[in-house]
């Protein structure tokens, strides 16, 4: 496939050959002053042009108003940009780092690739960065800027990197979301059919302009209302793939079944088996750049393989829709602690504290008083981490001593803390859309759905993140969004007569993995993670009692806690061993 790529300065060793599903559009513009490579499905000024098109119109308007330009290019894109004459570069994503950017830069020299594995061939840019595991295992995938590599780095989502002979490279945001904190303009009906206007119109724009475009069928509120949407806008059944599994709490497809009759669609169903994982996981490990620890990418990646078993290759995912339209439980759980925050300090500190703790500790009927203080008092957003495995085991339980002396554990709350505050909003809603629109969608759930697609040879787009819709979006106010324990009600109302009465009311779910669970039952399963586990803890940087007390977990039947962790480790190991990376000296 073709891949954005290339390098100012000194030239890296060959570039090793990349075979990594669909090759997306790309357009070049070359003259005298200034090259331009553009790669993606963009779009220009609201306007679904070609992709040639559209480099030659980002050049000339660099030309004229330089980086002003950025604001008028849109949709899933990455460009480099270089000035011939003075040997500058510019690189850019797009505002979800959908399109990924590596790098790695000195003050003499910058190279750059779609794919980090490119990267590696640059010499010293192959070792582990030990602050990067660290993250991976706490995040359970690896944040931009770092990547996995010492030396090589990942352009943020909504970023620009700039780079110059002898200054080296800086990146800058070109895109941040803007809030609005009070009532939009207009009533909750006019609103609402907005909305729906949107929603078609982004759904529309996703489509390609040949082939059959199918769509990812959970059965939840965004998936259901993808294929809502796309069925109006054809005659022909749309393909919906989906996927179940064969254990109590996790199979989801008479969800997707209900959807599926009431829009006629043409469904394809896969139920998948432990034997799946065993026989996926080495592929999935392999085409990743880095580790990742998303369990489900495993379902996603059969979703995408039945399409392409099928004859579809181009599927639309729902994607983004709770990040932009408030739909995470979270968000209303933490209101209710916001409402503690709220209280005078000197009630909290002088009154409350200094009573309620001590009796609840005493009282168990008092325990989930207590509790609710303990966690009210920490603020936002290191909250959200009260129930990391990082957090509730410590990080002395997780890793070696020495380990530790290599890294910064307070890392990854820094992370967060620093995103959190960048926010343009003063509302804790507004504030954590801003935080998942980095965490949850531009360093986890997108990689993991276009890694995914890409390895079984399918392209996929996300209409929920269509420019013109993520900003409406973000005009509504928080109560739009949120309104006690209702999630995004205005998009409900709006969707009251469109979906059925079950999918405006089921709780969130999507392709969660029952690995946990697999694992208690499983010989197979247990005897890869067992081997697994055995081989991290031969590379020094985990607690050796914490792996012998995984390993002996995986022979019991309670598994549920310890199954999450044990994957992010299992996929590490994996990963390490696909890539053939040794252990940093």
């Amino acid at each position: 496939m073709t891949l954005l790529h290339g390098w100012l300065g000194q030239a890296p060793r060959a570039w090793p050959e990349t075979t990594r599903g669909t090759a997306l559009p790309i357009g070049t513009y070359s003259a005298a002053d200034l090259t331009l490579t553009l790669t993606g499905r963009p779009r220009w000024a609201g306007q679904s042009l070609g992709v040639q098109q559209i480099a030659e119109r980002l050049a000339h308007a660099f030309r004229s108003r330089g980086e002003a330009a950025l604001a008028d290019i849109q949709g899933r894109f990455a460009f480099a940009l270089t000035r011939p004459q003075t040997q500058e570069l510019l690189l850019a994503t797009d505002r979800f780092g959908i399109e990924p950017v590596y790098l790695c830069a000195s003050t003499t020299s910058i190279a750059y690739s779609s794919r980090l594995a490119q990267l590696r061939s640059v010499p010293g840019k192959a070792e582990i960065d030990l602050q990067a595991l660290f993250n991976y295992v706490y995040f359970h995938c690896i944040p931009a800027p770092r990547t996995i590599f010492t030396g090589i780095q990942k352009l943020p989502a909504g970023f620009v990197l700039r780079w110059r002979p002898g200054r080296g490279a800086e990146m800058a945001r070109y895109w941040t979301p803007q809030f609005a904190e009070d009532e939009a303009p207009g009533n909750d009906e006019e609103l609402q059919q907005q909305l729906r206007e949107l929603l078609s119109r982004a759904v529309e724009r996703c489509r390609p302009g040949q082939g059959p475009t199918g769509a990812y069928l959970s059965g939840g509120l965004d998936s259901s209302t993808v294929v809502a949407n796309l069925a109006g806008l054809g005659t022909e059944p749309v393909p919906t793939f989906s996927i179940g599994f064969d254990a109590e709490g996790y199979d989801e497809l008479a969800y997707a079944r209900i959807v599926s009759d009431r829009f006629r669609t043409r469904p394809h169903e896969l139920y998948v088996t432990p034997r799946d994982v065993l026989d996926s996981l080495p592929r999935l490990a392999a085409g990743y750049d880095q580790p990742f620890g998303n369990a489900s990418a495993i379902p996603a990646y059969h979703c995408a393989r039945l399409a392409h078993e099928h004859g579809v290759n181009f599927l639309l995912a729902g994607d983004g829709g709770d990040e932009i339209f408030g739909g995470n439980f979270r968000y209303a759980k933490q209101g209710l602690f916001e409402r503690y925050q709220h209280l005078p300090g000197w009630l909290r500190g002088g009154l409350i504290e200094p009573v309620a703790l001590p009796l609840a500790a005493r009282v168990p009927a008092l325990n989930k008083l207590g509790n609710y203080i303990k966690q009210a008092r920490i603020p936002l957003p290191a909250r959200l981490q009260a129930y990391n495995q990082v957090e509730r085991l410590g990080v002395g339980a997780l890793f070696s001593g020495e380990f530790l002396d290599t890294i910064d554990r307070h890392e990854p709350t820094a992370l967060q803390q620093t995103e959190y505050a960048a926010a343009p909003a003063r509302h804790y809603v507004n504030r954590l859309l801003a935080l998942d629109g980095k965490f949850t969608l531009a360093d986890n759930d997108l990689p993991k759905v276009v890694g995914t697609a890409a390895l079984a040879g399918v392209e996929v787009a996300f209409p929920m993140l269509d420019d013109e819709l993520v900003a409406f979006a973000y005009r509504l106010s928080p109560r739009q969004k949120v309104a006690g324990m209702a999630l995004r009600p205005l998009f409900r109302a709006a969707m009251k007569d469109i979906l059925p009465q079950q999918t405006l009311s089921k709780a969130k779910h999507g392709f969660g993995l029952p690995f946990g669970v697999w694992l208690g039952t499983d010989v197979d399963l247990q005897a890869m993670a067992d081997a697994s586990l055995s081989a991290l803890a031969r590379r020094g940087w985990f607690n050796a009692d914490l792996l012998a007390r995984l390993r002996d977990e995986l022979h019991r039947s309670h598994l549920a806690y310890w199954g999450e962790l044990v994957w992010v480790l299992v996929m590490l190991e994996q990963w390490l061993q696909q890539q053939t990376v040794a252990k940093t000296p």
